[in-house]
């Protein structure tokens, strides 16, 4: 294994070179008019319209995909039928919806079985994760977090193998196994002729971390993409000779015009049975960048080649069908009458879908999240931007500095950020049961953040505008400071402040997007100074302090369960403050020291404190409210300050 260089099937690059000359057409759409135009046409457009009448907790395309798999192949292996327990593991899994479909399936057709499961996902809350390689709708997930599993860095990325062993170690806990899924992909919009490439390690991973979990008579599903090239052909051929059978589906709600296919494997013939294979796979685990692929042409039979090729025939005929009748709506506009039978279509389809797999409601007491409404959209999920054409897209890294400023400036200028009722917002009552314990029990550790890429206290559009600024103009921040503090006094002049203290923070890039154990240990040495100094009922100012990581935020949360009340100050291009108003507990010294001796451990190391506290704790409410919106606010004035700086020059 792994000793022969890459090859190619002939029939196979010919349908590869036709799927991308067909692609090609669109190259010069709009995006966001292509995919309205899409939506409309897919056949099977109604189906979550129609289903959300039943109210599944978080319905997704992804949901109805599943639930149709679960309904054609008998993926809960009888054995376990029989022994009264089910156990599932989702990998790439964000937001859930293939676990509450999956739910949604038990509860109606075996509901008397006891079902566990865990999944993985890239980590919404890791700060280091970029936007664009992962879904950052948490909604589900904040609310089921002892389910998620994200490794022993933090990232939840399944193609390291330091968290590839540790889902190894959760899964043994949780063993057998009678069920893997994998509905991982990869964002390749800047490069869509080779998705199957980029998408190549996610899926090896994804499939060794099956195989190596999996029950003997357990079932894998794994999506993925064309059959073209021969990392997906080898990969194919591992899981045919591990299963008994295997199939290849593409949903009704998988939209016609995409490359996405689910392998369905079905009674897994045991790890015993494919051990010394096992172990050369696994110990190539996150090496496949090296130009070397698992097995020769030669050693692949002739007929599975002939059955892949039909497959690839079969897969790729129905999307470019689906690509050219899309094109020839577009191109002509479509008449009323054929709007109409479109729409009888797509409400046929939908009826079909949901009497053929017999979906019926379940109470909201059988949801897997019982006492929350998953319906509200999360405050940091933004939809992509799009819109432009993908060659536009491909030529605006040549657009010079001030085209660039402008374009920033205009996405800005379209963002609306509110300020909350007043100049300076209160929130009273900030409490948290481990705030005067051992704050190490909530404290959680992952891989060293050099550059905070997302953050959930924030809007994915201004975070990537500032990142721009910094990354592709390379430009110097403009210090905004000056000033701040006469601004800070004229909102507070009516408070009756008792002792006041005062901490100035930076407003640089430095201490917004960085985010290194120097940067968190002098913030904690200069807080620890002040909280020794202070005496009950005094008042402390912090000036400027970032809000984007976890980090800083629970730092502000656990400070103002030792005041009566905290107040946000409404910011100004020059920056803000937060009030902690009357020092009632002064345990918080002890606190900050704790913090302070964890960060001292762990300089020099490439490992860093993530988080304080549980982030269903910062998401309170009126707290999180505060936190998104001075970011949103901050962020937008700074950045248009800095683009308006930029262009006078």
């Amino acid at each position: 294994l792994f000793q022969s260089v890459p090859w190619k099937i002939e029939e196979l690059q010919e349908f590869k070179k036709d799927l991308n000359g067909v692609k090609g057409k669109l190259n010069h759409y709009n995006l966001q008019k292509w995919h309205s135009h899409t939506r409309f046409t897919n056949r099977a457009g109604e189906v979550i319209r129609n289903l959300k009448k039943l109210k599944p907790e978080l319905l997704t395309q992804a949901w109805c995909k599943f639930y149709e798999i679960l309904s054609v192949f008998p993926l809960i292996p009888q054995f376990a039928v029989k022994n009264g327990i089910f156990n599932t593991f989702h990998l790439c899994e964000a937001p859930g919806a293939f676990v509450t479909s999956l739910n949604h399936f038990l509860k109606l057709h075996h509901h008397d079985l006891k079902w566990n499961w865990l999944a993985s996902t890239l980590n919404p809350y890791f700060e280091g994760n970029e936007f664009i390689y992962m879904i950052n709708d948490d909604r589900f997930i904040v609310h089921t977090l002892e389910k998620w599993c994200f490794g022993a860095d933090f990232t939840g990325n399944i193609n390291k193998k330091e968290n590839f062993i540790d889902l190894l170690q959760k899964a043994e806990l949780m063993k057998p196994i009678h069920l893997v899924t994998a509905d991982g992909s990869v964002d390749c919009q800047t490069d869509p002729a080779e998705q199957e490439a980029h998408v190549g390690s996610l899926h090896y991973s994804e499939t060794i971390v099956a195989l190596s979990i999996l029950e003997k008579g357990g079932n894998f599903v794994l999506k993925i993409f064309t059959i073209f090239e021969c990392q997906t052909v080898c990969l194919l051929y591992i899981l045919r000779c591990s299963f008994n059978s295997v199939h290849i589906i593409k949903p009704v709600c998988s939209k016609e015009g995409n490359s996405e296919v689910y392998v369905v494997c079905l009674d897994f013939i045991g790890k015993e049975c494919i051990l010394p294979i096992l172990n050369i796979l696994i110990s190539n685990y996150d090496r496949l960048t090296e130009p070397k692929v698992i097995f020769p042409l030669n050693d692949i039979p002739a007929s599975f080649i002939s059955l892949i090729i039909e497959g690839a025939k079969f897969f790729k005929f129905r999307q470019v069908s689906a690509i050219e009748r899309n094109i020839g709506l577009y191109e002509n506009k479509i008449s009323k009458k054929h709007k109409m039978i479109i729409n009888r279509i797509r409400l046929s389809v939908a009826k079909k879908f949901i009497t053929t797999y017999n979906i019926l409601p379940i109470l909201p007491e059988q949801y897997v999240v019982q006492s929350y409404n998953l319906y509200k959209p999360s405050l940091t999920y933004s939809p992509k931007e799009e819109n432009y054409s993908y060659a536009e897209k491909i030529l605006a890294p040549t657009l010079n500095q001030e085209s660039i400023l402008r374009k920033l400036k205009s996405k800005l200028d379209g963002i609306s950020v509110n300020w909350l009722e007043s100049d300076v917002h209160w929130v009273n009552g900030l409490s948290y049961q481990e705030a005067d314990c051992d704050i190490a029990v909530t404290m959680k550790t992952g891989r060293l953040i050099e550059y905070i890429s997302s953050s959930v206290f924030c809007m994915r559009m201004l975070l990537e505008i500032r990142s721009t600024l910094e990354n592709e103009i390379n430009v110097d921040d403009i210090n905004s400071y000056h000033n701040f503090q006469n601004y800070s006094w004229s909102c507070l002049k009516n408070l009756q402040l008792t002792g006041h203290h005062i901490l100035n923070f930076s407003d640089s890039s430095e201490s917004w997007m960085r985010n290194n154990n120097n940067i968190k240990l002098e913030t904690v040495h200069r807080i620890l100074n002040v909280l020794n100094d202070m005496k009950y009922d005094e008042t402390l100012m912090i000036n400027n302090f970032p809000l984007l990581t976890q980090f800083n935020v629970g730092i502000i949360f656990v400070l103002g369960t030792h005041f009566a009340n905290v107040g946000f100050v409404n910011p100004n291009i020059y920056g803000y403050t937060i009030v902690f108003h009357q020092l009632k507990k002064l345990t918080g010294n002890l606190l900050f020291t704790q913090i302070q001796e964890a960060l001292l451990t762990l300089q020099g190391t490439n490992t860093i404190i993530i988080t304080l506290i549980s982030i269903k704790e910062l998401y309170c409410e009126e707290f999180y409210k505060c936190i998104t919106t001075v970011n949103h606010t901050v962020l937008q004035l700074s950045s248009l300050y800095i683009i308006t700086s930029l262009l006078k020059k």
